[in-house]
């Protein structure tokens, strides 16, 4: 990650006399930069070099700022929501937010961070700037767009949505959420449908997103050691990672021997997920 002071400050050791009234804006960033998130100080600088956009230095500078968030944005934007509820913290009011904001942060990916998000940060939404943080993160429930971290290959977080009369009801880690355009709070998937076939549907679709992993376009089932099934959003069937024969079936292939006896009870797991598809979204 950058090193955001040192940048900044080598930025200034290396403007010339020509470049004075730069240089002071810099150093005002520079002495508050403890106050702000990275986030907050570029658009900051934004704002007050906008004078100075004709400066390649300048240009270079801002440039080097925007790609350096975008790398991570995420936790770039976990980063911001800390100081802003921070500058609000008066008398330790948000000490217990504060610490799980800082803990998401440190976690390994951002799918980690995603689930800790809608599974544990969502119960702070009592503080406005996290409610309004989650409200802005999952505005589109059905399109929701994952973010990518440390500029590598995006891995999409999928989750099972379905439109219910309040909203939009999202399976996300191992729970259900509600989610509205005013909030987001976790639910009772009993309560909200009580169609007794959608309800079937959407708890084996649950037992299929605990059993599987995602991987770019495929979900994959663990049969056991040595045997994978993956379901591709093309539906499409893999078997160990390669693509299986055209013309196979998962019928056919819970009809073989290649499925121990013991496991095929995956097979109805599999089939409900291949015929819903359409309910999950990244």
């Amino acid at each position: 990650m950058k090193n955001w002071k040192f940048d900044l400050f080598t930025f200034k050791q290396n403007l010339t006399l020509d470049q004075l009234e730069i240089s002071s804006i810099v150093e005002k960033h520079l002495q508050n930069f403890d106050k702000m998130s990275e986030k907050q100080l570029t658009e900051s600088l934004k704002m007050n070099l906008s004078n100075y956009s004709y400066d390649n230095d300048v240009k270079k500078l801002i440039e080097s700022l925007d790609q350096e968030l975008e790398t991570m944005p995420l936790v770039y934007e976990l980063k911001n929501l800390y100081k802003m509820v921070e500058s609000k913290n008066f008398g330790m009011l948000y000490r217990e937010p504060l610490s799980k904001i800082l803990d998401i942060i440190s976690k390994d990916s951002d799918s980690s961070r995603m689930e800790s998000i809608l599974n544990e940060l969502a119960l702070y939404d009592w503080v406005p700037e996290i409610k309004m943080f989650m409200v802005g993160l999952t505005t589109d429930p059905v399109k929701k767009q994952n973010m990518t971290s440390n500029g590598a290959k995006q891995n999409k977080i999928y989750t099972v949505v379905e439109e219910v009369e309040q909203g939009h009801v999202a399976f996300v880690g191992d729970r259900w959420f509600l989610l509205t355009e005013s909030e987001i709070k976790q639910c009772v998937i009993g309560d909200l449908i009580k169609d007794e076939k959608k309800l079937k549907v959407l708890s084996s679709l649950e037992k299929a997103m605990s059993l599987s992993d995602f991987e770019s376009e495929t979900i994959n089932f663990r049969i056991d050691e040595n045997l994978s099934i993956g379901l591709g959003m093309n539906k499409k069937i893999f078997l160990n990672g390669e693509e299986a024969d055209k013309e196979s079936t998962l019928e056919d292939l819970f009809n073989s021997p290649i499925v121990p006896y013991m496991k095929k009870n995956f097979y109805h797991v599999i089939e409900s997920m291949s015929k819903n598809l359409d309910k999950l979204s990244t």
